[in-house]
């Protein structure tokens, strides 16, 4: 019983940490559109509100569910005892999850280190380049998600097929977006 109280409470925060995975990076690029305003003031009053946002959701939700998504994580492999069997053929689909999970990791420390920048108000990347960035959270999700459900069943070959589809997909839409916000910030001709 206190196996799936332990994986419902790992669920919700794993949905926590991603929730503030896939926002933070807005409010990044929201800060870099916002040093592009001609008004200083302005500029001024959304870099500080951006921070303040950014801080919040980094310090109150994205930190404590990471930490609290490992610390079940663990204990769930610790308490099936599937550490054990990591290397054996039935349980690859663990280790390549795991794999994943200490690159999200490593992803949610580049997060951090982009955070400490604007805190300090430089900005070393595009907000074009932070669209692309943001969807490797989303590939890391796919394939976790994919792995934990379909397991030792899940082909290998189909499932770096469809990363590579998912990959190609998100970057024609980040590019189709990227044309229509051109289009729309054209000055129009007038008659």
């Amino acid at each position: 019983m206190t196996y799936l109280y332990l994986k419902a409470i790992h669920i919700v925060f794993v949905v926590c940490w991603f929730a503030g995975i896939f926002y933070l990076p807005r409010l990044f690029i929201y800060n870099i559109e916002a040093q592009e305003q001609p008004d200083s003031n302005a500029r001024a009053i959304m870099t500080k509100q951006f921070n303040v946002m950014a801080k919040r959701l980094w310090y109150g939700i994205t930190i404590p569910s990471a930490v609290i998504s490992l610390i079940t994580g663990t204990w769930l492999l610790i308490e099936r005892g599937y550490w054990r069997y990591l290397f054996e053929g039935s349980m690859l689909w663990l280790l390549i999850k795991l794999i994943l999970v200490v690159l999200f990791y490593w992803y949610n420390y580049s997060l951090h280190k982009i955070l400490q920048q604007q805190l300090r108000n430089v900005y070393k990347i595009t907000s074009q380049q932070l669209r692309i960035w943001n969807e490797v959270a989303t590939v890391i999700l796919v394939a976790v998600v994919f792995l934990a459900v379909v397991k030792s069943s899940l082909s290998l070959l189909y499932a770096l097929v469809g990363i590579i589809l998912l990959i190609a997909v998100l970057f024609a839409a980040i590019d189709i977006y990227k044309k229509i916000r051109l289009k729309q910030n054209k000055p129009h001709k007038e008659a």
